[in-house]
């Protein structure tokens, strides 16, 4: 577990650096983010191609 604290706020946070298990795989929270920025970054570039005017095959 990472503690993370705001001590001035007040607030501490027990944070696991596993999101969730599939079977006995852990998926970790830095492999969420990535994946979606990767998907963000796909769908804007399918919406910029679409407003240029490009065609998808």
């Amino acid at each position: 577990m990472n503690n993370i604290a705001f001590p001035k706020l007040g607030i501490s946070l027990n944070i696991s650096p596993v999101a969730f298990s599939i079977g006995s795989k852990p998926i970790y929270w830095y492999a969420l983010i990535i994946l979606s920025g990767f998907l963000l970054g796909l769908f804007f570039v399918y919406k910029t191609c679409e407003k240029r005017g490009a065609k998808s095959t």
